[in-house]
């Protein structure tokens, strides 16, 4: 199950109504940020898995991010990346500095299929 959802307010009742695997949101979601959505699954105990996305200058938040457990990806490798993200056997932590761009793969992983329930806002 994917749901999509371009404004905060009924991400935010959906987030704490429904069992989702993963959060993919933006940084910037205009009066609000992304961060708001993380730290609302954060303090409710949920167990998901969260990707932020947003500019090369948000260092400041993309380092927040990190901080709650989140994963940061740059703009314009979102749309490469995802994949990566819902696919990959994870790290338990993003550790990468989003100060330093890396040629590598952003994520490395094994292969596995993925059947789980996805919350992106944009």
């Amino acid at each position: 199950m994917i749901d999509i959802d371009s404004g905060v307010p009924t991400a935010r009742s959906r987030l704490l109504t429904n069992r989702y695997d993963w959060l993919i949101t933006n940084i910037r979601l205009e009066a609000y940020n992304g961060l708001q959505l993380a730290y609302l699954a954060h303090v409710a105990g949920k167990k998901i898995r969260i990707l932020i996305y947003g500019e090369e200058a948000d260092l400041t938040l993309a380092r927040e991010a990190q901080r709650l457990g989140a994963f940061f990806e740059s703009r314009a490798l979102i749309t490469r990346t995802v994949n990566s993200y819902l696919t990959g056997a994870l790290p338990a932590a993003d550790r990468r500095d989003p100060g330093r761009r890396d040629r590598r793969e952003p994520i490395r992983g094994g292969r596995r299929s993925y059947d789980g329930a996805w919350l992106l806002v944009h």
